[in-house]
């Protein structure tokens, strides 16, 4: 018999104190740990560099953040120039849109 097992037994045992209770783990902890781990290993890093180094990586840092900024507006207007490329939308009832298509049809 395991005592890490998840059994309606071993329940029943932990529920009168004869075995521990069992720790349950949830992604967000594994989450939570992860963060932290990482943040402290860049915290680590950061505190070994010199002024010099940090000024370069600040820079590195802007020029990422320009790149990103620049590559998001390109999309925006890119999708602006491609929504423009037929002209505009317009909504028109049945008896307009035979007006338009006869009188379309007569100048042509």
């Amino acid at each position: 018999m395991n005592p890490e097992e998840d059994t309606e037994w071993n329940d029943i045992l932990r529920k009168h104190g004869i075995l521990p209770q069992q720790i349950k783990i949830t992604q967000n902890d594994i989450y939570d740990s992860a963060v932290a781990k990482a943040q402290e290993e860049e915290s680590e890093r950061l505190e070994k560099l010199d002024l010099d180094e940090l000024a370069e990586l600040e820079d590195e840092e802007d020029d990422q953040v320009l790149a990103q900024y620049r590559q998001q507006r390109l999309a925006e207007i890119k999708a602006q120039v491609d929504k423009e490329r037929f002209g505009e939308l317009m909504h028109i009832s049945e008896p307009d849109y035979k007006r338009q298509v006869t009188e379309a049809s007569r100048d042509s």
